[in-house]
């Protein structure tokens, strides 16, 4: 039985979470899913 995470492992958690909060590094990862992209195939 694994032991109940603490409030500072959910903190931690929030904090790496809250760069997905922005729509267009979401939109990045969305165009990185399936294949490797240079910078410059992302902007355009």
């Amino acid at each position: 039985m694994r032991p109940e995470p603490t409030d500072d492992f959910y903190e931690r958690i929030a904090e790496r979470l809250k760069a997905l909060a922005e729509p267009t590094r979401l939109k990045i990862l969305h165009a990185l899913e399936d294949q490797e992209l240079c910078v410059s195939d992302i902007l355009a």
